[in-house]
């Protein structure tokens, strides 16, 4: 299995959304597999240690998820 080439939203170095939430905090929600912007850099530290993002490099696992994911 070949990686999925770069998106825009990977070119742009946005992380992506693992799934849909919502920040209780702030109010704005996110939609799984798309990009996360205009998130100061703390709130996104704490997104990634949550989960709530995705891994910036992907294995033949992650990959076939996030392809369903992309596809839902």
């Amino acid at each position: 299995m070949t990686a999925k080439t770069p998106t825009s939203a990977a070119a742009s170095k946005s992380p992506i959304a693992a799934r849909d939430f919502k920040d209780a905090d702030t109010g704005r929600a996110f939609a799984g597999g798309k990009p996360v912007e205009d998130v100061e850099d703390g709130l996104l530290e704490n997104y990634r240690t949550a989960g709530l993002l995705r891994p910036t490099v992907l294995n033949g696992a992650q990959q076939i998820v996030a392809d369903g994911q992309d596809a839902a």
